[in-house]
């Protein structure tokens, strides 16, 4: 079923594209992060975005010697999808992705939760950051919430009307 068709689409900058990927983000902080491997093929692995910062740069907690690291150190970009059903969001983002090695910036990032990780916390020789600027954004989101979006839907297939699913979609410049 092809819904873009009937979507709203609006696009996003700058102070607006921000506030979207944080709502989104705060929603549901975990992504698949897709990186690339030296042979071209994709690798793919659950992350959790840490923070969208005010440029809207996303950071991430990662280890140093792990095979994502590996990736971006040779093609230093990636792709996160965001997906949450139960807010009817979506996200896909390309961004450039460096390996940060900042005290001050894991301090600011840490949580308790990663030290199942990083089991000697910030100081741990395994913790890098990833910070990631977006370089294109997608956004697929609701008007009138999920709960009306069905009812709209439900409506349109008894009815055999097109559906005003009362959705927008666009693209996000941070």
């Amino acid at each position: 079923m092809n819904t873009e068709a009937m979507s709203e689409v609006k696009d996003l900058r700058q102070e607006d594209a921000v506030k979207k990927l944080r709502e989104i983000v705060g929603h549901n902080a975990t992504c698949m992060f897709h990186t690339r491997h030296t042979d071209g093929t994709l690798a793919s692995c659950p992350m959790m975005v840490r923070e969208v910062d005010d440029l809207g740069n996303m950071w991430f907690l990662s280890g140093r010697s792990t095979e994502k690291n590996a990736h971006l150190a040779a093609y230093p970009h990636a792709m996160f999808t965001i997906t949450d059903n139960a807010h009817s969001e979506y996200l896909v983002v390309h961004a450039d992705v460096s390996i940060v090695d900042d005290r001050a910036r894991k301090e600011e990032l840490w949580t308790a939760f990663a030290k199942a990780w990083f089991p000697q916390g910030v100081d741990d020789p395994e913790l890098t950051l990833l910070k990631a600027v977006p370089s294109d954004c997608q956004y697929w989101d609701t008007v009138d919430g999920k709960l009306v979006q069905l009812v709209k839907i439900a409506g349109a297939a008894l009815t055999g009307k097109p559906n005003d699913s009362g959705s927008v979609s666009g693209r996000l410049q941070p």
